[in-house]
């Protein structure tokens, strides 16, 4: 990190650097190749956009799963999900009465 890092909020992430990086963001930036950051960041602006625009609450959730490699007993295998729940203004209802001669429902009452 930088010294600004603490005024600015930037944190610098060197992908070059022979020397890995132990942190969560650097891990972030790596898995698949850029792409789950790049999905995070659509996944983020999309559901704060639904939110500013209904008032409701959303979710965006990351979930990881680790498995051992068949091939490399040393490699972790690291699979990610990304779940988007975005908020959604409840769909008015609409009466119906039920029409025991045709079995349906119906917007009228049945004689």
């Amino acid at each position: 990190m930088d010294d600004n890092s603490a005024t600015t909020g930037l944190v610098v992430i060197d992908l070059t650097s022979p020397v890995p990086d132990p942190s969560f963001a650097a891990w972030l930036l790596r898995q698949r190749n850029g792409q789950l950051h790049q999905e995070l960041t659509e996944a983020l602006s999309r559901l704060s956009l639904a939110v500013a625009d209904t008032s409701l609450n959303g979710e965006l959730t990351l979930q990881g799963k680790l498995r051992l490699s068949e091939d490399n007993a040393e490699q972790l295998l690291v699979f990610d999900l990304v779940t988007l729940k975005e908020p959604r203004r409840p769909t008015p209802a609409h009466a119906f009465w039920f029409d025991e001669d045709t079995l349906s429902l119906s917007s009228t009452l049945p004689l």
